[in-house]
């Protein structure tokens, strides 16, 4: 396949329809106008086909330039190659960023791995340099999401814990990245609760 990744948003949650709800609106902006300006000589073909147009020659933020230019672009071409593989970066980590967020909601319940060090209020991946060959990771942090961030979650400690240089306790809260927490389904929590009370 191309590289392309199909992936269902949840029911019922604007957020993960944001890319989509968003040309729509432009879309529908659009027909409005073009309606507006000559209601009898309206063609609706005619007009989804001149925003297509403009739409595709139009400057976008995240590929830092406009559709039809990228589309244009060879990535067999040796001078091309800067551009297009800045712009599959860009591209992958914005929507990684935007769908992987959009599963996370307040009180929701996770799990965080202690391999992890304080800074400030945040905890983050430790330098390998800093840790101790002796420290005993592999165990889990209980905790709820507080808040959805732009690029993190605010979480909510639920068990005095032990990390890499140090301890989080029980009702503190910290910034973290979502990729180093792990989502836990009602079972599982349940089957825990024994160990966190």
């Amino acid at each position: 396949m191309s590289g392309v990744k199909f992936i269902h948003g949840r029911p019922y949650h604007p957020q993960s329809q944001g890319f989509i709800e968003r040309l729509n609106k432009r879309v529908q902006e659009s027909l409005n106008i073009a309606y507006g300006l000559c209601p009898e000589k309206f063609d609706l073909q005619i007009s989804l086909n001149q925003f297509i147009e403009e739409y595709n020659k139009t400057y976008h933020h995240s590929i830092h330039l406009s559709p039809a230019s990228a589309f244009a672009l060879d990535p067999d071409n040796k001078s091309h190659k800067p551009r297009t593989r800045l712009i599959k970066q860009n591209l992958i980590t914005s929507f990684e960023r935007k769908i992987s967020l959009i599963d996370y909601v307040p009180e929701q319940k996770l799990l965080i791995y202690n391999y992890v060090s304080k800074k400030k209020v945040e905890l983050v991946k430790p330098n390998k340099e800093n840790v101790k060959v002796t420290f005993n990771k592999g165990f889990f942090i209980p905790a709820i999401v507080n808040a959805v961030n732009q690029s993190t979650i605010d979480v909510k400690i639920m068990k005095d814990s032990v990390i890499i240089k140090g301890k989080v306790k029980r009702d503190e809260i910290y910034k973290i990245q979502i990729n180093l927490v792990h989502m836990v389904s009602e079972k599982q929590w349940e089957d825990m609760n024994i160990i966190i009370l």
